[in-house]
């Protein structure tokens, strides 16, 4: 929806995390032949308590697999966004930092989502972007329709 006209493959899983990521790209990325590919990885890997040397290391490793794929790709990493979750806010922008330092290192595309999505004085997520469930109940880790339309918006002037 976000990219009328482009052919885009989807290739996120609910609850992945950098290391099965970067497990699955020959089999499940690689044989589109994509020239770009977006990610967004990390946030799953704090949740479930990964430390932040093994999230980079494997981040490292996805990135310079894409690279020995085809070096023509061109990679636009987006930022882990925040949420409502203040103990995951926390250390988000450590893994940030440490994301956008391997994009001048390696050279590929860093969106800063974080700065985008969150609330002007507080380190969580804009409400405007929040994602309520039945009933109500607030989705304190995803976003909504409208933080897709941001994202499209963003991400759409750097597809080649």
């Amino acid at each position: 929806k976000e990219f009328p006209g482009m052919v885009v493959q989807g290739r996120g899983i609910a609850g992945d995390m950098t290391e099965s990521l970067r497990a699955r790209l020959r089999d499940n990325v690689f044989p589109l032949n994509p020239k770009n590919i977006i990610i967004e990885i990390g946030g799953n890997d704090l949740i479930y308590g990964k430390c932040l040397s093994y999230t980079e290391n494997n981040i490292r490793g996805i990135v310079e697999d894409i690279q020995a794929y085809d070096k023509k790709i061109k990679i636009i990493f987006l930022s882990i966004p925040p949420t409502k979750n203040r103990d995951l806010n926390s250390v988000v922008p450590a893994l940030n930092a440490t994301i956008q330092n391997l994009a001048k290192e390696y050279n590929f595309v860093y969106l800063d989502l974080w700065k985008q999505m969150r609330h002007p004085d507080l380190p969580i997520i804009k409400d405007e972007y929040v994602r309520y469930l039945e009933f109500g109940k607030m989705d304190k880790i995803h976003f909504n329709e409208k933080g897709y339309e941001l994202i499209g918006q963003l991400v759409r002037p750097l597809i080649k």
